[in-house]
């Protein structure tokens, strides 16, 4: 009979331990960085992905004219990891410290 109440303490120290892991977690959590644009506020990562995309789009013409994009293999991941790459670039130089 020990042996179960020993499994059960143990049981619900691990979800103390998991509730703490969680509120600790969201400490750091503040309101989203947004932009006012136009009277109306958009999330800043909404605005960091939409230059990536255009950018990548930009890049993809730039690329087809160069005759650089008939060499690119798996066209769709590179230019989808290329927009990702601009869009995180662009939140560091906007919001890194």
């Amino acid at each position: 009979m020990n042996a179960g109440k020993g499994i059960s303490m143990a049981m619900k120290r691990q979800k103390n331990q998991l509730a703490l892991a969680l509120l600790l977690s969201l400490t750091s959590c503040s309101s989203a960085p947004s932009r006012d644009i136009l009277g109306s506020f958009f999330p800043s990562w909404m605005l960091c992905a939409v230059i990536g995309i255009i950018s990548a789009a930009v890049l993809h013409k730039v690329f087809a004219k160069l005759g650089v994009d008939q060499t690119i293999p798996a066209k769709l991941l590179v230019y989808i990891l290329l927009a990702a790459t601009i869009a995180f670039v662009i939140w560091l130089i906007w919001f890194g410290n």
